[in-house]
């Protein structure tokens, strides 16, 4: 029994033996066999109480994640497309079933991976037109191969790959299998994303961005945002291939996690910053998330807190106005 399978079976014996436990799913690289010596454990736990949380600690020299959420939270996240849930479910091992819940969300898990991701709206494929642009073009304005090029480019393909399952409608994965996941669904795309990596060069990353937005128009130049008056509240909505559309938190994985502070909203799952906000914004604890607009309610999710204005309306941040459709 190598320690992989001695950290297993200890864990396993412990979530066994815990007040509440009604489902077990082994999931990740090592519940594939394509785990490393380095690799962790990865654990959803169904639970019959009403909080979720998660747990990390080290046994037997592994490191193990586990993801509590009660029946309710799970099925939502699976409904909200958490993509990391989805395919937990659709392709993890049960190790424990008490009262058939795990068996029900690996069901509607494993038919959600086969549909797919919603369809975008007009407006959220507009919004990832507009990024993908955006960054497009500040490689453009830098001098070719400088610092700043570089790190704009760097910045943009993870986007760009991100872009081509949200507007695909195909499902992303996190950022260690992303390239394996795009090979899948465009070997051509996989390949110039490759050569990317390999040789960092931005006009390959300005390529592969337009290549990912010719279907949909390609990049958009003209826009105009909605007005809004001066005293109004106002919402912000962020788009995700993983998550779903709207800042939500952490999520339960975290491998999308996003986070707020005095200085703007961090993505912590793809690697870049979002534009820095002009104001202090604090995220209260516990607080409920107000519904989004009618416009936008299947896509958008919006902070507590946050201003917001009628009918969805939302202003320009910085270089990052949203588009009206």
């Amino acid at each position: 029994m190598n320690r992989h399978e001695r950290a297993l079976a200890t864990v396993l014996e412990e979530l066994q033996a815990l007040p509440g436990t009604d489902a077990v799913l082994f999931f990740g690289s090592v519940q594939r066999g394509e785990g490393q010596a380095t690799s962790d454990l990865d654990f959803y736990v169904v639970t019959s109480g009403r909080e979720y949380w998660r747990a990390g600690r080290v046994v037997d020299g592994v490191q193990v994640e586990l993801f509590f959420n009660p029946a309710p939270k799970m099925r939502e996240r699976l409904e909200e497309g958490d993509a990391v849930a989805i395919h937990a479910f659709a392709t993890g091992q049960l190790l424990l079933d008490r009262s058939g819940v795990g068996k029900a969300l690996a069901a509607r898990a494993r038919q959600l991976w086969q549909e797919g991701p919603k369809p975008l709206t007009p407006w959220q494929a507009a919004t990832w037109r507009y990024r993908l642009t955006d960054l497009a073009q500040d490689i453009e304005d830098v001098p070719p191969g400088s610092p700043e090029a570089h790190l704009l480019a760097g910045l943009l393909v993870p986007q760009v790959l991100e872009a081509f399952c949200a507007l695909n409608r195909a499902w992303a994965d996190k950022p260690k299998r992303l390239l394996a996941r795009i090979r899948q669904l465009d070997p051509e795309l996989a390949d110039m994303a490759a050569e990317f990596y390999r040789t960092s060069n931005p006009a390959v990353a300005v390529r592969i961005a337009d290549r990912v937005l010719a279907p949909f128009g390609g990049r958009i130049h003209t826009y105009e945002s909605d007005r809004v008056p001066i005293g109004e509240r106002w919402r912000i909505p962020f788009p995700t291939a993983r998550r779903g559309w709207g800042l939500k938190g952490p999520s339960v994985h975290g491998c999308m996690s996003s986070s707020v502070n005095g200085k703007g909203l961090s993505h912590a799952g793809c690697g870049y910053w979002l534009k820095t906000l002009p104001f202090n914004l604090q995220r209260p604890r516990r607080r409920r998330l107000i519904d989004p607009p009618p416009r936008v309610r299947d896509s958008v999710t919006a902070l507590s807190g946050l201003p917001h204005g009628p009918s969805g309306t939302v202003p320009a941040l910085g270089r990052h106005p949203m588009v009206r459709i």
